[in-house]
Parts: structure tokens; sequence; C-alpha cells
């Protein structure tokens, strides 16, 4: 079993696309989550505006996109906002997706995110 504990801000590295500028798409906490997670700390240092709001589908299972986009610029690093481990890092679909799991069994997902790191083989 390989297992990968991030610290609190853990560096991994964001794929550019051929743009002088790129955003990272990143899904957001359950509403009742909100509170508990007043010390995360942004993915990515200042500025970081944010270029798609989060927009909640019309019922939990319709289609549609669960997160913020954030402009990053020519952001090289990406951090976890609070401690977690790597649920997930890979290909889904045609993006590089880095996905952390953080106490209470919140997942934050960061795409397009590439990373060294393994997630935890169970």
């Amino acid at each position: 079993m390989l297992r990968t504990c991030l610290c609190l801000l853990l560096a991994i590295a964001v794929l550019p696309f051929g743009e002088t500028t790129s955003s990272i798409a990143v899904t957001t906490l359950p509403q009742a989550e909100a509170a508990s997670a007043a010390n995360w700390e942004w993915p990515v240092a200042d500025p970081h505006p944010i270029i798609r709001p989060y927009i909640a589908p019309e019922t939990p299972y319709s289609a549609g996109h669960r997160g913020i986009d954030i402009e990053t610029g020519l952001v090289n690093e990406v951090r976890a906002p609070v401690d977690g481990i790597v649920h997930f890092a890979g290909t889904v679909v045609d993006r590089p997706v880095l996905s952390v799991l953080h106490s209470g069994g919140i997942i934050t997902s960061y795409e397009p995110v590439t990373s060294t790191l393994l997630a935890e083989m169970t």
C-alpha cells in the first residue's frame, strides 16, 4: 500500500494548454461543510479571479459543472487548501485531474493539473 500524505500546502504542477493564461476547475464544498472550511486556503496565490462561478445543477443527479473556474495566468503551482491525501491522480476523458481527500470525506478536485504524486492504493 502506497500512501502519500499532503502537507497543509502541497505544490503540484498545472499543465499549460498553449495559451498565455490558464484556468483550473475546482470543485466546491457542500453547503453544510462551508462553515468548517473557514481555515481553508485558496489553491493558487493572489490574484485568483473567479472566471466562472458555481452554478448548481437542477438536481444532484443532473449533468453540469460542479465547481468554480479560477484564472491562474502562468501559474505553475497549485496547493491543497488543507491537509489531505491524494485520492486520484490521472486523466479523466482528456484532462489531467488531481483529487485530494480531506477529513470528513470531502474531496476537492483540480483540473487541468498534473502531479508526480500517486493516489493511495487500497
